[in-house]
Formats: C-alpha cells, structure tokens, sequence
C-alpha cells in the first residue's frame, strides 16, 4: 500500500476528473492506432537474404546442397557465388523440398547471372521445370557468375530448397573434326563393302 501523504504532501488533496469527451475520442483513436499497428506487425512476414560462396568450379565437379531452413511466412532471396575457371558444360536442378506438409516453398524462383548482373538465364523459363523443381543447362566461359534463389516459406514449419550441378569439359574442336572423319570412314568402309556384295 502507497502512503499517499508521501509523495502529495500532507496537507494536499487527490482531485479524480472524469475525462471530456474529446479526450475519451483521441484515446479510444490512439488504442485503435496502437492495435492495428501490433496487428500489422504480428502479420507480416519477415525477410531473409543469405550469401553462399561456392568457390571456383572446375570441370568434372558435381556439387549439391541444401539451403537453410526458413521460418513459415518468410520470404528469401539467396544468392549463390561461383567461378568459372576453364569453359565448361553445366546441368543442375533446384528443388523445393517438400517433407509431407511440414515444409513447402511457394514462387520458388531461380535465375544465373554474370558478375556485373546480367541475367543469363531463367530456370522458372525451362520447358522441363515445374514449380517445385527448375531446370538448367548451358554451355559457360571462365569467369564469376551467381544464382539467385527465392521464394516464400509456407509449411507449418517453414521451408527449405536442395540443388545439384554437375559439369563436364567442353568438347574441343578437335574432337568434332576426329569424330566426323572417322564416322566418314566407317561409311566408306561400309559402301565399299555394299558395291563389292553387288
């Protein structure tokens, strides 16, 4: 119990006031104001932006990984860097991995840029892609590039996306020239043997 005397003075009187009408308005508007703005809050989702540096990718590399687990309502731009030493050839897919109704991704997106950000291809464009898997392929020069990933969280306990590539050698011109000649060859040898039975 407060000694009131203490903190008004002993000789001093408490007067209570009932609020004007005015005032009860301003309040009710500010308790209104204060809710909505918890309310909004509560409601929207948050952000999420990681950074993955892949290293340098030569040919004959096979990388797969998965991305971190998302909060549910959470939407998320990963960007992931590599380099390319030596021209190569690439496949790879990425996928919403979906365990039962635990974790889903919604809008799974996914694009490959150059390092200065020119878009060089659109995995949600492939013919082959679905909206839980994207699909890409090419033929890349040395140099830096990144993938962007993103979407939003949307199972009970959030999300979370896998991905794969793979890489091989880009074939020399050599080789075309080697396997042409001797694909000539076998025909030559095939239509001498054909004229030589007539």
């Amino acid at each position: 119990m407060v000694n009131r005397s203490s903190w008004l003075g002993a000789n001093s009187t408490m007067v209570v006031t009932t609020p004007k009408p005015h005032q009860e308005i301003l309040f009710m508007k500010l308790k209104k104001s204060v809710a909505a703005l918890v309310l909004g809050l509560s409601l929207a989702g948050s952000a999420s932006a990681a950074v993955y540096d892949l290293g340098t990718i030569t040919p004959g590399t096979v990388l797969s990984d998965f991305s971190s687990t998302f909060a549910s309502g959470t939407s998320f731009t990963d960007t992931w860097n590599f380099s390319i030493a030596t021209p190569l050839e690439s496949a790879g897919w990425i996928s919403n991995v979906i365990l039962g109704t635990w974790y889903n991704i919604t809008g799974l997106s996914a694009s490959l840029f150059t390092s200065s950000g020119s878009e060089l291809y659109d995995l949600n464009a492939n013919p082959a892609s679905t909206a839980d898997t994207l699909y890409g392929s090419g033929t890349f020069a040395a140099g830096d590039y990144y993938f962007e990933v993103s979407g939003t969280a949307t199972g009970p306990n959030g999300g979370l996306y896998a991905f794969s590539v793979t890489t091989q050698p880009v074939p020399e011109p050599g080789t075309y020239a080697m396997m042409l000649a001797g694909l000539g060859l076998i025909g030559a040898v095939a239509r001498r043997r054909m004229s030589d039975n007539a």
